[in-house]
Order: C-alpha cells, then sequence, then structure tokens
C-alpha cells in the first residue's frame, strides 16, 4: 500500500485531489462510448441513437444525483458524488429517453443496463484521492485524507500523522465488476431478448451486495449498523424484485403462447 499512500500524498500536495476525484467521470464516458460502439448492435440501435441515450441518461443521472444528496443532506453541500442513491431514478430517465428516441422501454431498459453497470467500476476507483467511501481504521490500509482530517479536528491524531483505513472503495469496485460481467453473461444468455429484466437484474445483483459491503464502510449509522446508503441498497434490492415480478405476470404462460400460435 506504501505506493498508493505516495501517490495519495503527492497528488494532495499537488493540490490536484479534486480534478483525481472527478477524472473518473469522464473517463467513464469514453469508456463506455467505445464499449457502446459495438454493444448497441445487440439492440439494433443506430450510432446516434446509443449516443443520444447514454448522454441524456447519464447526465440526467448524474443532475439528479447532485440535487438529490444536496437535499439529504440538509441543503448544506452541494455537488457530492454518490450513485447509489440515484440507481433506482435511472428508469425514469430512461422511460423519457425511450420517449423521445420512439424505442420500446424494455428494449431501452436492457440495453443501458450493462453501461450503467461499468459505470460504477470506473468512477469508484478515484475515491482513494480524497479519502471519502473509507473502510475502518486498518494498520496495513491506505491513506484516507478525509478520515486524518476527522480524527485531527477531534484532536485523535497529531499533525502529520494519517489515518490508515481498510480499502472499501476497492473492494466494492471488485464487486461492481463482477456484477458488471454478471449482467453481461444474462444478456448473451438470453440472446439480447429485450425482455426488460435486465436492469431490474442488475439492480437486484448490485443492490444486494451493496447492503452487504455497506457495513465495511466506516459511516454514519442510523440503525443496527445500518446506513442511509445501505438503505438505499435496499431499495434496489426491493425495486428489482416487484419489477421482476410484474415483469412475469405481464408474460403469458407457456401454454398460452402455444394456444396463441395454434
Amino acid at each position: 500500500m506504501s505506493i498508493i499512500n505516495q501517490l495519495i500524498l503527492s497528488v494532495r500536495d499537488s493540490g490536484m485531489i479534486q480534478v483525481m476525484y472527478n477524472i473518473g467521470i469522464p473517463i467513464a464516458f469514453v469508456v463506455l462510448m467505445f464499449f457502446m460502439n459495438k454493444y448497441r448492435l445487440h439492440y439494433r440501435l443506430k450510432w446516434k441513437q446509443s449516443f443520444f441515450a447514454l448522454v441524456v441518461v447519464f447526465v440526467t443521472t448524474y443532475l439528479w444525483m447532485l440535487v438529490l444528496t444536496w437535499m439529504q443532506n440538509g441543503f448544506k453541500n452541494f455537488g457530492q458524488n454518490n450513485i447509489v442513491r440515484v440507481f433506482t431514478w435511472i428508469p425514469l430517465f430512461g422511460l423519457l429517453t425511450a420517449k423521445i428516441l420512439k424505442i420500446d422501454f424494455n428494449r431501452m431498459m436492457d440495453f443501458l443496463a450493462v453501461p450503467i453497470a461499468l459505470w460504477h467500476p470506473i468512477t469508484h476507483t478515484t475515491c482513494v484521492f480524497p479519502g471519502c467511501c473509507h473502510g475502518y481504521l486498518c494498520d496495513w490500509g491506505i491513506i484516507s485524507l478525509q478520515k486524518t482530517q476527522e480524527m485531527i479536528a477531534e484532536g485523535k491524531l497529531a499533525s502529520g500523522e494519517y489515518a490508515r483505513t481498510f480499502p472499501t472503495q476497492w473492494l466494492e469496485c471488485l464487486v461492481a465488476l463482477g456484477v458488471f460481467f454478471a449482467v453481461k453473461a444474462i444478456a448473451k444468455k438470453t440472446k439480447y431478448d429485450c425482455s426488460g429484466k435486465l436492469y431490474p437484474y442488475f439492480l437486484l445483483l448490485f443492490g444486494g451486495t451493496r447492503f452487504f459491503l455497506e457495513f465495511l464502510r466506516d459511516n454514519n449509522k442510523l440503525f443496527w449498523g445500518i446506513s442511509d446508503l445501505a438503505l438505499h441498497a435496499a431499495a434496489m434490492v426491493l425495486v428489482g424484485a416487484v419489477w421482476l415480478l410484474i415483469l412475469r405476470m405481464r408474460t403469458p404462460a407457456p401454454k398460452q403462447k402455444a394456444a396463441k400460435k395454434a
């Protein structure tokens, strides 16, 4: 971890913490553009359609994230990044985009599910620079500048000392990357059928894993060691489960399909 810690301190000394923190967003967008160039073909989308969809959904999602976190912290700090809070809102932006492009909603959300799953593990990697999203204190961990400032203010650390924390940021990235590959595999297995189930599966997988990862984070807990972000993760699981149930109820049984063909 010494190399990572030296890098964090070097970035801080250069005054580039905020730049390095935010750089994950444009990097993720560029990566998604390259990924989308071929992936869109599975959903029979033109390049202009897929580009428009990604731009509209990602920009509206990012802006709503800033507003929502501002509202949830009592209108104290504007501009905080936390995408977990808005994953359940993305279907609304997807619906808007589908209406504009005159594309079926299920097709749109199935297309968006995989790029959205890839977005988080890319943007989250840079959280180590400001030290946010950190885990509990750990002797072999990485330096958290955020935790260091808190402990110095509380008189628990002297100036020049640093708090080392468990690197939950990168553990979450690895798990989120696993969710990406899982959702991508589901899409391939279902032959990109545009059934509308892909995004609910993403909500179930990401929300379920993130709920348990929240227990490794050193953040404010509401009750029973559960944070507000854990509740957002639980909401993702609930929305995903209900969504899949509704889709299943709307899907005709095999016998009904056979009868219709006959």
